[in-house]
C-alpha cells in the first residue's frame, strides 16, 4: 500500500492534534489485537506538550489525505559514563524515538512502521544527533524490536521494568474489578499495599516555588556523576517541564469524581526542606486512565531527586508520606525511572509491573559508538518517554 509521508508541523497545537487524532482512531477502533488501553484524549494532548520544545523531527503517514501513522524524535542533552572503559562525563545529544503509532484499522501495520522508521532515519542524517534511544515493550513491540536489531540497533538493557505501588488495600479490590486480577495477583498486591512508614521525622514538605528551581536542577544533575546515562538539566528545561505538567491543572475528569470525590487531579510539585535546605523534590500527576473495565485515578510519578546525604530510610519516609496523603484518592502510583533510588522505592512498597521493556540504541556519530558498545546499562535516569501510542 502506498502512503504519503510528510514532515509534521512542530508547533505544539498541531503536534498534539496529530497525536490526539491518531490516538482517537486507535481507541475507537480497538480490537483484541490492540487494546484500547491508556489515557483519555485530553491527557494524550498533555503528554505530548513537551515535544514542542524538544522535537527535532516528526513524520506522519497519510492515506487519501488522512493521518494513519506517526513517529517522532525528542532530543535531549545527556551525559554518558562508562567507568570500565574510562569514559567520564561524555556529553552527547540523544534522540528519543517515540510516538510510533498506526491507525487501528491497519493493525499491526508492521510494514508501515518500518517505512516510518526508515523515513525518520533518512531525515535524521541531516540533524546533529549522536545516537538514537528507544524503550519499547517486548510484549507489544516484539516483531518491531527484531526489525530494529536487524538494521543496527543494539540492546543495552534486556529488561527496564517499571514499578507500581498500590495505594492501599481498597485500591487492590478496585483494580481487581477493573483489570480482572487473579487471586494470586490480588494476594501479592495486598502484601505491598500498606504503608512502610509514617512519613518524615524532620523538616517540612511544601509546594515548589521559583526560588527552588536552581537547587532542584543541582539535585537532578548530581545523578549524572553516578549513572551511566542521565539527562543534563538547565533552569530553562525545568521551567518548561513545570509549565507542561501544570497544564494538567486545566484537565478535570468527570468519569471518576463521584467515586473518588477527594482526588485532587492535575499536577503536584513538592520539595522537602530541612533547615532551609532542599533535600528532595517530586513532580507527579494524578490522572484518569482507561483500564479494561473501568475508569480509575492513577498517579504518574514523573520526576524526583534526592540529596546524596539522605539515607535509604529517609528517602522511603519522603516517598511514603507523599503517597499516603493520596490513599483512596488514586488506585496505583506508576514509576518509570530505574536509577540509583530504586532501592528506596522498593522499600516504600513498589513492585515491578512485570512488563518487559528493552533499551535499544543506534549510534549516528563516532563519538556515540561507546554508548552502542555498552552491552549492559543498568543505571540511568531519563524521563519516561512513550515509544508506541
Amino acid at each position: 500500500m502506498d502512503y504519503e509521508f510528510r514532515t509534521l508541523d512542530l508547533n505544539y497545537e498541531r503536534l498534539s492534534e496529530y497525536c490526539v487524532e491518531l490516538r482517537k482512531k486507535i481507541v475507537e477502533t480497538a480490537n483484541e489485537n490492540q487494546e484500547g488501553e491508556g489515557y483519555d484524549l485530553p491527557f494524550t494532548k498533555y503528554r505530548f506538550m513537551w515535544a514542542e520544545r524538544n522535537s527535532e523531527l516528526a513524520i506522519g503517514a497519510y492515506k487519501n489525505d488522512e493521518l494513519v501513522g506517526t513517529i517522532m524524535t525528542i532530543v535531549k542533552n545527556i551525559i554518558f559514563n562508562d567507568p570500565d572503559k574510562g569514559i567520564k562525563g561524555l556529553k552527547l545529544k540523544a534522540g528519543f524515538l517515540c510516538n510510533l503509532g498506526v491507525a487501528a484499522e491497519l493493525w499491526p501495520g508492521m510494514e508501515l512502521k518500518k517505512e516510518l522508521l526508515n523515513k525518520l532515519l533518512e531525515k535524521l542524517k541531516e540533524q546533529k544527533i549522536d545516537f538514537l534511544i528507544i524503550n519499547p515493550l517486548q510484549d507489544k513491540d516484539s516483531d518491531f524490536i527484531n526489525y530494529m536489531k536487524s538494521i543496527g540497533f543494539s540492546e543495552i538493557n534486556k529488561n527496564v521494568e517499571a514499578s507500581v505501588k498500590m495505594m492501599g488495600k481498597d485500591a487492590v479490590d478496585q483494580l481487581k474489578i477493573a483489570e480482572g486480577l487473579n487471586p494470586i495477583e490480588v494476594g501479592a498486591a495486598k502484601l505491598l499495599a500498606g504503608w512502610k512508614s509514617d512519613g518524615i521525622t524532620e523538616g517540612v514538605i511544601r509546594d515548589v516555588t521559583e526560588r527552588d528551581y536552581s537547587k532542584i536542577v543541582d539535585l537532578l544533575n548530581d545523578y549524572a556523576n553516578e549513572l551511566q546515562i542521565a539527562v543534563e538539566w538547565k533552569i530553562e528545561d525545568l521551567e518548561e517541564f513545570i509549565k507542561i505538567i501544570k497544564n494538567l491543572d486545566h484537565h478535570r475528569i468527570e468519569n471518576v469524581k463521584d467515586k473518588f470525590p477527594k482526588s485532587s487531579y492535575g499536577a503536584h510539585l513538592k520539595v522537602w526542606e530541612i533547615n532551609g535546605d532542599i533535600k528532595a523534590h517530586v513532580f507527579f500527576a494524578l490522572i484518569e486512565v482507561h483500564l479494561q473495565h473501568a475508569h480509575l485515578p492513577l498517579i504518574l510519578w514523573e520526576n524526583s531527586s534526592f540529596s546524596k546525604d539522605l539515607s535509604l530510610d529517609q528517602k522511603k519516609d519522603f516517598i511514603s508520606q507523599i503517597l499516603k496523603e493520596h490513599e483512596n484518592k488514586a488506585i496505583v502510583c506508576n514509576l518509570m525511572i530505574p536509577y540509583l533510588d530504586k532501592k528506596a522505592f522498593d522499600k516504600a512498597g513498589f513492585m515491578g509491573d512485570r512488563r518487559n521493556r528493552k533499551l535499544l540504541v543506534k549510534a549516528l556519530t563516532k563519538e556515540a559508538k561507546s554508548v552502542e558498545a555498552s552491552k549492559k546499562v543498568k543505571n540511568f535516569y531519563i524521563n519516561s518517554f512513550n515509544f508506541t501510542i
